[in-house]
């Protein structure tokens, strides 16, 4: 809908041009998605790639000419679960999320 998402250790972010250097920088360094924050020997274990990442930003929106009550400001993401098994409990609805393996680093203004 739009609003701004909040996870279940209550972290969010509210900033498009953070969201937007830590959205590049995960394209850039990581592009994992695991199963429910699994390990294998402390390593997290890849089930997904990511094959798709857009973030929408006040300006890009302004700039490509498109609605800004049509595009929320956030970031797009498209998976591809490699593993059947994961893939087919995303499916029956025991997944409704993976995590990306992703890290950030908490601080208030």
């Amino acid at each position: 809908d739009g609003g701004v998402v909040v996870d279940k250790q209550g972290d969010f972010v509210d900033d498009p041009v953070e969201l937007e250097k830590a959205a590049y920088r995960f394209v850039r360094e990581a592009r994992r998605g695991g199963e429910m924050h699994q390990t294998q020997d402390g390593v997290p274990i890849q089930v997904a790639d990511m094959v798709e990442s857009f973030v929408t930003t006040p300006d890009k929106i302004m700039k490509m000419g498109i609605d800004p009550n049509g595009v929320p400001v956030g970031w797009w993401v498209g998976w591809k679960v490699n593993d059947d098994k994961v893939w087919d409990k995303v499916m029956d609805g025991t997944y409704g999320s993976f995590s990306i393996h992703g890290k950030g680093r908490r601080h208030s203004d």
